[in-house]
């Protein structure tokens, strides 16, 4: 599969394998590390209202937040929101909602040895906050929430850390096939060709 088109919004981040590197993504002296989250700039987008692509500040009136069953059931997202034009390309792009990973990593990427290139981020490089209760499990399917950022962009304290609270009136709600789901509709896909 090639990589999508990098939208016009994207085009000043850096890319890996022709994919924009999130702005919320892990860096090390080593590189960028796509599906590593760094926490500093998970709570920076979370409290700024940052998108968690390209790291500019959400639209005053709409953002996106893309989600599990489990995370409406417990309230809130660990991930910050997004622009929508950012969604649509994560949708295109990352590699478990496009159903290329059908599990969660079965173990965090070791980054011992590994330093932050920015002395002043203060990141620890920990695994982010459910990334262990996820490691190994079959990919979830998401959800991609549109919510009105005056009324529905609220934070969370939670067991978590700090978190997007899961919004109380969505604009419109879509699924994205991922996981099983993606394996069936593919399947059925195959048998109709």
């Amino acid at each position: 599969m090639s990589a999508p088109a990098v939208p016009t919004r994207l085009a000043h981040r850096p890319t890996v394998g022709g994919l924009v590197v999130p702005w919320v993504s892990l860096e090390s002296d080593r590189g960028h590390h796509l599906g590593q989250v760094s926490e500093g700039r998970r709570v920076a987008a979370l409290r700024g209202r940052l998108c968690q692509i390209c790291g500019e500040a959400l639209y005053l009136d709409r953002y996106v937040l893309l989600g599990r069953a489990s995370d409406e059931a417990r309230g809130y997202v660990v991930e910050p929101g997004m622009h929508p034009e950012c969604a649509a390309y994560s949708v295109k792009a990352c590699p478990m909602l496009t159903g290329a990973m059908d599990h969660y990593r079965k173990h965090p990427v070791d980054m011992s040895g590994r330093s932050c290139p920015d002395p002043d981020c203060g990141c620890s490089f920990l695994p982010s906050p459910d990334s262990t209760v996820r490691a190994g499990r079959p990919a979830d399917t998401f959800f991609k929430v549109l919510a009105a950022t005056t009324t529905d962009y609220r934070l969370a304290l939670t067991q978590d850390g700090i978190a997007l609270a899961w919004p109380q009136q969505p604009l419109r709600v879509r699924t994205v096939a991922t996981g099983a789901l993606r394996a069936a509709l593919d399947l059925i896909t195959q048998k109709e060709n």
